[in-house]
């Protein structure tokens, strides 16, 4: 959260969350700011979930796209 405010008006958030805890607010605040907001989510709960690397390579091609 306290990276947004350093962020450059051109960037994007990369957030990754486990499945049972996915929320807008940081989507919210990126559209208020004019910045960019990619999300991956994992599998799993919030106490162990893991990501597929894949998945976040694939969010990130279409970031730098």
């Amino acid at each position: 959260m306290h990276g947004l405010t350093v962020m450059p008006p051109d960037a994007t958030l990369l957030v990754i969350q486990p499945p049972d805890r996915v929320v807008s607010a940081l989507k919210i605040i990126t559209d208020r700011q004019g910045q960019g907001y990619a999300l991956v989510v994992g599998e799993g709960t919030c106490d162990n979930f893991r990501v597929d690397w894949a998945d976040i390579e694939r969010t990130l091609e279409m970031v730098f796209a």
